[in-house]
């Protein structure tokens, strides 16, 4: 006789709802559980499957379940169980950012300055009822196999392996655990640069047009052998992409101060060496020149950068200081780089800095701010700007390697953006499991284009009503994390993928119930993808399960958007949650005054011009633009990384917003 692994010492179910407990026995044996001194009864199956339904219970324990089989001597006892609540916790790379994320990878900056660190040391230090605060981690599977065991234990988060929890599901869970004082389980089933489709059923897959073309194909290519036998670290990249051929430029004197590199382009660094024409995804090399003062001459400096997606060599003077990243390795694409340049390569005058960099899959580009791309002297303070204009050439151009080429020759075992291998790999073992709901942290792999953030909203809704028709539990709670705000800071971009994005996410709360959302538009990295405070993702969360799930007197987000109304030239905006509306202090440093608010008046022709009045009424907010005489709607906060001013009386954040149908 065996439990399911989700039944297991430590375990936490969920209170006032029956609790299926599942597993293997003698087939057709009459079997008896006891719980809590209470009873429940099932017979196995032909094959030796059962499932039991105990009572609902109210939060408490510890208790211990025994399964005895009435026909033999087998039983099974599982002891320090938990009643209480149980979320799942699921996403991308921000949902599986643990607390131990950065701070024990990245040794770029001291642990101790790292705000990963700061967090973790004030969760175990400020939670006090972390044995009643527990943790499931599903491993990650992408077998291609409807999977029915999840691979995983549980833990407390006051034992050894806390760290290893994801960081937005532990600060969520402490929050919900001090104010309801009950157990709370955390099953934590992420993985890092997915997509939603790969989280959805296939059979829900089907019901989407964008999506059911992929699923038809994805049936023929599982028929093959090569779909079976690619077993790879990062199998999207390996079947996507291609190694490094080779770095062929250092033989060509790329590297060198004398080459003449007057017929390459010109690269603005930090930035896309896609999104600016350079080349696609392979490999490129960037040169410039810097003038060496003579106090520096014969002294070791440090070359900063920031992230170089994915990998690179960097050269001083034609001599390598330093690489990053192997083979198909892709986790080193943001993480800034530091090489120190040995003092005897230090000269007076023009020095040349070269970098090769290669990019196998995605985007292309330096990461981080103009601050990240700096020459110093060691031990000082002293720095040579290097942001700006650099040359720059392809090695090998590849083409554009995304997500938007993702097609059924990708797809397979070991690659986690196949659609519906998450689902059945990740998903399906945790069915049917007592729950309260979820929340959820993805997006961001499902906006490389205006199309693919386009299409977000209906797959999104189809993987909410996918999980909540095979969870059995009705339409159980769902918050989701709206995008941060990353990339260069910008007033407005009308072409920006991550806005439409976040507006998908803001608009399926309204088409399908009990959908929550936390807006974490003002705490986002423009140099990270992973912003480090989860803290606040997690305490943003839990305000909207302790207002909108168990009713507690919370103010569950910042000011969200309802609806507008035409008065002459001015459109009046009303919001929820709207109490104490108000400006921030802080305006993004890199706007104007007129468009700091980050309100846009769209015109009928589809342009926008900055709001030239912005004024908050009570809970409305009254906006107009001078120059624009027909405006037929307005667009707040209309960029990857835009200004962020509009806040409640909880200093929580509105979310961005358009008044115009971005989905037509």
């Amino acid at each position: 006789m065996k439990l399911n692994s989700l039944f297991q010492d430590g375990s936490v179910l969920q209170r006032q709802k029956n609790i299926p407990v599942w597993g293997k026995a003698t087939p057709e044996h009459l079997l008896k559980a006891a719980f809590g001194g209470k009873e429940a009864w099932t017979r196995s199956s032909a094959n030796g499957d059962f499932i039991f339904f105990l009572p609902p219970f109210e939060a408490g324990g510890p208790y211990t379940l025994t399964v005895s089989d009435t026909e033999s001597d087998e039983n099974v006892t599982i002891s320090d169980i938990l009643v209480g609540e149980v979320w799942i916790a699921s996403g991308q790379s921000n949902m599986s950012y643990s607390l131990e994320s950065n701070w024990a990878v990245d040794t770029s900056v001291k642990r101790e300055d790292k705000t990963s660190y700061k967090q973790f040391q004030e969760f175990i230090s400020s939670t006090s009822k972390a044995s009643n605060l527990r943790f499931f981690k599903v491993a990650q599977n992408a077998s291609g196999c409807r999977e029915t065991e999840a691979v995983g234990k549980w833990y407390r988060l006051n034992s050894p392996q806390a760290p290893q929890c994801s960081a937005v599901a532990a600060w969520f869970g402490k929050y919900v655990q001090e104010r309801l004082n009950i157990p709370i389980g955390m099953i934590v089933t992420a993985w890092g640069g997915t997509i939603a489709e790969a989280w959805t059923s296939p059979e829900a897959l089907l019901t989407n047009p964008d999506t059911a073309i992929c699923v038809n194909q994805l049936e023929e290519r599982m028929s093959t052998q090569e779909a079976w036998e690619v077993n790879s670290k990062d199998a999207t990249a390996a079947r996507l992409s291609r190694p490094d051929p080779g770095n062929t430029g250092f033989a060509k004197g790329w590297a060198n101060p004398e080459f003449i590199d007057a017929t390459w382009s010109m690269m603005q660094i930090p930035g896309s060496w896609k999104q600016q024409g350079i080349s696609g995804n392979g490999a490129i090399w960037v040169r410039r020149k810097v003038k060496i003062p003579k106090a520096w001459v014969g002294k070791e400096l440090v070359l900063h950068t920031g992230g170089i997606d994915k990998h690179d060599i960097t050269y001083f003077n034609g001599v390598e200081i330093g690489r990053t990243g192997k083979e198909l390795e892709s986790d080193w694409y943001n993480y800034p780089r530091a090489y120190t340049v040995p003092a005897n390569l230090v000269r007076e005058g023009e020095n040349t800095i070269a970098i090769r960099a290669f990019s196998f899959l995605w985007e292309g580009a330096f990461w981080g701010g103009d601050n990240s791309y700096v020459l110093s002297l060691q031990g000082t303070d002293e720095t040579i700007p290097l942001a700006g204009k650099w040359s720059a050439t392809p090695e090998f151009d590849w083409g554009n390697l995304s997500m938007e080429n993702l097609n059924p020759n990708s797809f397979g075992r070991n690659n986690p953006n196949t659609p519906g291998i998450l689902f059945d790999g990740m998903l399906y073992p945790l069915l049917p499991y007592a729950i309260r709901g979820a929340i959820w942290y993805q997006g961001e792999s499902n906006a490389p284009t205006l199309n693919t953030s386009k299409q977000y909203y209906a797959k999104l809704k189809t993987m909410i009503s996918d999980w909540r028709f095979h969870f059995r539990q009705g339409d159980f709670p769902f918050i989701q994390v709206q995008l941060a705000n990353y990339h260069a800071p910008a007033a407005f971009d009308k072409k920006s993928a991550w806005a439409l994005l976040r507006e998908a996410q803001r608009l399926v709360c309204d088409s399908l119930p009990e959908v929550y959302m936390a807006s974490a538009i003002d705490i986002g990295e423009a140099e990270d993808i992973h912003p480090q405070d989860k803290k606040s993702v997690g305490c943003r969360l839990a305000d909207n399960a302790l207002a909108n799930v168990y009713g507690l007197p919370v103010t569950p987000s910042g000011p969200l958007y309802r609806g507008c109304r035409r008065e002459n030239n001015y459109i009046r905006l009303f919001f929820d949650h709207a109490d104490g509306l108000c400006f921030s202090q802080s305006p993004c440093p890199t706007c104007d005054a007129d468009s700091s608010k980050g309100f846009f008046i769209i015109e009928r022709d589809g342009n926008a011009t900055p709001a030239d009045t912005v004024s908050i009424e009570g809970s409305t907010v009254l906006v107009s633009a001078s120059k624009c005489s027909t405006p037929i709607g307005v667009k707040y906060a209309w960029s990857d990384n835009p200004p962020s001013t509009l806040y409640n009386n909880s200093n929580l954040p509105a979310s961005p917003f358009s008044t115009v149908d971005e989905f037509r």
